[in-house]
């Protein structure tokens, strides 16, 4: 345990080997996403939603550093199980998934205080932070696997494939006329599924990383 919290606190210090510049910018974004909702709660749902979308950049980002700096060839050589270093990757996307939750639920309870046009759908709020937290499940779930199996270098596109398939699915909602909102009463069901494919996805990637050859 103690190997896959160092390796968990590796992966979150990669959110922060950018340029201090990059970092500001960071800061920048983040307080005018909250800032925005403050003058007008419209903007709070889908500014929300869109902070469920940044879970792509982020959740590449260990990915990314650990291929540029060549941290995979020097874990081969730490007393570190190939499975310790999979659980960490996986308990870093947790973690991610719960910040970017946090960070949704304050964009959107700053709507509900907003000057204009406050936010008083309990429901809508409910439908939005379980967007948020089976956007990022589904992006862990299909990319961590091609990502870890296969490594960053060679699936770099990995990443995306969950916002396609988002996108996909928009797409024929508005082409189809299809009512997404029946599927709220399935919430639960449609969560247990998630939480299921996560420990498969778990599971392949320890799977393909075992016999992963550096």
């Amino acid at each position: 345990m103690r190997n896959v919290a160092k390796l968990v606190a590796l992966d979150m210090g990669a959110l922060y080997s950018g340029t201090h510049k990059y970092r500001w910018w960071s800061y920048l974004v983040g307080f005018l996403m909250v800032l925005v909702p403050f003058v007008n709660g419209d903007f709070a749902m889908p500014l929300a939603g869109a902070n469920a979308g940044t879970s792509v950049g982020i959740l590449m980002m260990p990915f990314a550093s650990a291929d540029r700096h060549g941290l995979e060839q020097l874990y081969t050589m730490l007393p570190v199980r190939r499975r310790e270093i999979v659980s960490s990757h996986y308990l870093f996307g947790i973690l991610v998934m719960l910040l970017i939750d946090l960070y949704a639920a304050i964009i959107i309870g700053v709507g509900r205080i907003a000057r204009f046009n406050p936010i008083h759908d309990p429901h809508a709020i409910s439908w939005m932070m379980f967007f948020a937290t089976g956007l990022v499940l589904l992006q862990i779930t299909l990319s961590f696997p091609l990502m870890i199996g296969l490594g960053f270098q060679r699936a770099p596109l990995a990443a995306y494939l969950p916002i396609g398939i988002v996108i996909l699915a928009v797409f024929l909602e508005t082409s189809l006329d299809l009512d997404i909102k029946v599927l709220h009463a399935w919430n639960p069901v449609l969560l247990g599924i998630l939480i299921a494919a996560f420990g498969l996805s778990w599971w392949l990637s320890t799977y393909l990383y075992k016999r992963r050859e550096f």
